[in-house]
């Protein structure tokens, strides 16, 4: 017979003993989660759902932590390309927004050459 005070894995119902509790993050590490709670899950199974459950929320809510600029304990957010309809920007992780470098064309006619220069500001793409 168990006792109530004796703790399950959520998802192996292995006992959690203080060598194998994760300190399991409440709300998960890759959106921001800071609290952790004991006696949630063993070592095991954290690793397991880490690998690909927290990698995959990290990942789908990569756009938000980098608006918002969620710190996490451990990773960084990565960087992001978005497309935007006037063209594409990269947002950084440590928070800067990068611009699409000019794109230079030399077309050469009868008359010498022309060249093209298309850039873009945080307004609008054009040529220049």
């Amino acid at each position: 017979m168990s006792s109530k005070l004796e703790k399950h894995c959520l998802l192996c119902d292995e006992l959690i003993s203080t060598e194998i509790d994760s300190r399991e993050h409440l709300i998960p590490n890759s959106i921001g989660g800071k609290k952790k709670v004991s006696g949630f899950l063993c070592v095991n199974c954290n690793s397991k759902s880490g690998d690909s459950w927290d990698s995959a929320l990290a990942r789908q809510m990569n756009p938000l932590s980098l608006f918002f600029r969620i710190n996490r304990d451990r990773g960084n957010v990565f960087s992001q390309k978005f497309q935007t309809l006037n063209g594409a920007l990269m947002l950084n992780g440590d928070g800067p927004m990068d611009l699409p470098k000019p794109v230079f064309k030399d077309n050469k006619n009868d008359k010498g050459v022309e060249i093209d220069i298309f850039a873009r500001n945080l307004l609008k793409q054009g040529r220049c």
